[in-house]
């Protein structure tokens, strides 16, 4: 659970051409929540791509694009919530 008050997170390094797109696709429901609300931050090479966040405890369908800038492209999650 990445949407809790620790601050937990994962990320995973996968090898890419550099110079092409590549589709991140996952499914996000944020899970319990407290009164400051529950966020994920999701990151590429540690750039923001998004911040999630959502009233509803249903599964949703998140997709992104991001371009390989090396042969290793790094995929995480944090989740932020106060």
């Amino acid at each position: 659970q990445l949407n809790s008050i620790s601050h937990a997170g994962i990320k995973q390094t996968i090898a890419v051409e550099p110079g092409k797109y590549y589709l991140l696709t996952f499914d996000y429901a944020p899970g319990t929540t407290n009164e400051n609300g529950s966020f994920v931050e999701v990151e590429v090479d540690g750039a923001s791509i998004a911040t999630l966040s959502s009233s509803s405890d249903v599964w949703e369908k998140n997709e992104f694009r991001a371009r390989a800038t090396s042969s290793t492209m790094t995929v995480s999650f944090e989740g932020t919530g106060t």
